[in-house]
């Protein structure tokens, strides 16, 4: 009977420390620049497309 009054708190206990762990996985972004809009993320990952294609030419040609 104890142990079923404490059950809800060792469940939402074990979530919140597996969440605190996974948060140490999430990408730093501090000192980036952030895009405000979706168009602004499309062009920004237009971007990067285009810098990761010509170095992949430049890698491969050489």
């Amino acid at each position: 009977d104890e142990k079923v009054k404490h059950g809800p708190l060792y469940v939402f206990s074990v979530f919140a420390i597996i969440t605190a762990a996974l948060t140490f996985l999430l990408p730093e972004t501090s000192k980036h620049e952030l895009p405000d809009t979706v168009e602004e993320a499309e062009m920004l990952s237009k971007h990067q497309n285009e810098e990761l294609d010509s170095l992949q030419q430049y890698t491969s040609a050489n």
